[in-house]
């Protein structure tokens, strides 16, 4: 960095500078995917308990009931 002139170090500082910008939008993309796959794993627990009880009866029997 010593034998750098002053335009080199401005343009290492842009590169890194653009890098960390990257880095930082796809951890908040992964945060994001993460986020989303609690909202589904919730929205498909609450599901159950809006569920008809006819249909959760016919549930039932499919899975402890054989034919």
């Amino acid at each position: 960095m010593a034998s750098m002139t002053l335009a080199q170090r401005q343009q290492f500082a842009e590169v890194a500078n653009r890098a960390d910008e990257r880095r930082k939008i796809r951890e908040d993309r992964l945060k994001g995917q993460s986020n989303n796959k609690s909202v589904v794993k919730a929205s498909n627990s609450t599901g159950n308990q809006n569920m008809p009880l006819m249909k959760k009866l016919f549930q039932f029997c499919k899975q402890h009931i054989v034919i």
